[in-house]
C-alpha cells in the first residue's frame, strides 16, 4: 500500500480519505519500527567500535564532528557526532566581567528570551508590550487522521 505514495502528488491527492488515512497509519508504524531498528544498530556499532571512536575523537582533540575508524579491511565507519554546548552562567558572567569591555563584546553574545509559560501567565499589559518583540517561527505541519465517533 505504501507504494501508492510513489506516485505524483497530483495522483496521491485524488486518493480517497480512507486510503490516505490507512497510508498515514502505515507510515507511522513503519517509521516507529525503522527508528527502533536504527537505535539497535547504532547501539551495536557503539558497542563494537566505541573504543576506536573514543580514540579517534581524542586524537582529533574534539568532542564531536566527523571521525572515521576502520571497520574492516575494505570499510571505514564514518561517525558524525553533534555537539551542543551549555555554559555555566555564573562562571561565564564572572569571566566576562573580568574582561575588558572590548573583549567582552567581542566574545559575548547575549540573547534575551521570555519562556512561553511566563508569557502566557503575564498580565495583559505586559503581554501586549512583550508581543511587539515576539517573533513566531512556524514549523512544518504534521498530519494525523483521527477516527470520529459516529455512535452519537
Amino acid at each position: 500500500m505504501l507504494a501508492d505514495l510513489d506516485q505524483s502528488v497530483e495522483t496521491i491527492a485524488t486518493l480517497p480519505v480512507v486510503v490516505l488515512s490507512a497510508l498515514s497509519r502505515e507510515l507511522k508504524e513503519t517509521e516507529a519500527l525503522t527508528k527502533k531498528r536504527k537505535e539497535a544498530l547504532n547501539a551495536a556499532l557503539e558497542r563494537i567500535f566505541g573504543q576506536d571512536i573514543t580514540k579517534a575523537y581524542q586524537t582529533k582533540g574534539e568532542d564531536g564532528g566527523v571521525v572515521r575508524v576502520p571497520a574492516s579491511n575494505s570499510t571505514t565507519l564514518k561517525v558524525e557526532r553533534d555537539r551542543e554546548y551549555d555554559w555555566d552562567q555564573p562562571k561565564l558572567l564572572a569571566i566576562l566581567k573580568a574582561m575588558s569591555a572590548e573583549d567582552a563584546t567581542h566574545y559575548m553574545k547575549a540573547k534575551y528570551e521570555v519562556p512561553a509559560k511566563k508569557f502566557d501567565g503575564a498580565p495583559p499589559d505586559i503581554q501586549a508590550r512583550l508581543r511587539t518583540a515576539r517573533i513566531v517561527k512556524i514549523g512544518r505541519s504534521r498530519f494525523t487522521f483521527e477516527d470520529v465517533d459516529l455512535s452519537n
